[in-house]
């Protein structure tokens, strides 16, 4: 067998054994989702459980270590959602950082996208469409969507009203919204801390469930039941370094 031969094979075995590993990958997200509608990180050790997790499943991390609790919740719910590798998936607030749209390229999705104000020039990365948006005012069609999946960013001075009504307005009947965002029970003190051009914010139990009946009020959400929300952590799992806050995250699954 001539060298080049031999490359040749190597890549072949190399596309195949990635194949393979990815259709396992996404075999196990959609059969093992018993993700409740809403979450909270509540121990280290959950957070250690999925970095395991997607080291297992060959996918990749996302660089803020917290982040990947949230995000293997969202790329499980994704997977046992979206039956269709050509489902239309938004990422709105994503980074070019963010694993969550890398690992549903992975896993075989076709149809990625991350919007971020960010973003200065339309650009597709790895086959994964990067653009200039607000998260409150899309340029996607009416109900052209099947999933959006907004990871820690709505602490970050967004206006709820207008982002649920826009999610409302770009999600298909029976689409979903994954959000994310920072947490703890009791109120925490941020006054006079700012992040991103914004006052930092920290979701307690009562602003939370004033988000939920936000989202309701433009009619998406409704499979959350705002009364017997109850959220609460044994321990602050997360450390924000740059403000000094410590908390933790919570993610909430809204029906369009």
């Amino acid at each position: 067998m001539t060298s080049n031969m031999m490359q040749l094979f190597k890549n072949a075995l190399s596309e195949f054994q990635n194949g393979y590993n990815s259709a396992l990958a996404l075999n196990w997200l959609r059969n093992n989702n018993q993700m409740a509608d809403y979450g909270i990180l509540s121990l280290h050790s959950e957070l250690d459980e999925s970095l395991n997790r997607l080291r297992q499943l060959g996918l990749p991390l996302h660089p803020d270590a917290p982040k990947n609790w949230d995000s293997l919740h969202a790329l499980t719910s994704v997977a046992s959602r979206c039956i269709s590798m050509k489902a239309t998936i938004l990422d709105a607030g994503g980074e070019y950082y963010s694993s969550v749209l890398t690992a549903l390229k992975k896993i075989g999705y076709l149809d990625l996208t991350a919007i971020n104000l960010a973003f200065k020039q339309k650009e597709v990365r790895d086959g994964i469409t990067y653009m200039e948006g607000d998260i409150t005012n899309t340029t996607f069609d009416d109900q052209s969507v099947d999933y959006v999946i907004c990871q820690s960013v709505l602490e970050h001075g967004v206006d709820l009203d207008k982002f649920f009504l826009e999610m409302r307005r770009v999600l298909k009947i029976g689409g979903r919204l994954f959000i994310s965002t920072d947490y703890w029970h009791h109120p925490i003190e941020t006054t006079g801390l700012a992040a991103f051009g914004s006052p930092v914010k920290v979701f307690d139990l009562n602003s939370i469930r004033q988000l939920v009946s936000t989202a309701q009020n433009h009619g998406i959400g409704t499979n959350v039941n705002v009364h017997a929300l109850e959220l609460k952590s044994d321990e602050k799992v997360v450390k924000w370094d740059q403000t000094g806050l410590q908390y933790t995250f919570v993610y909430i699954i809204m029906n369009a």
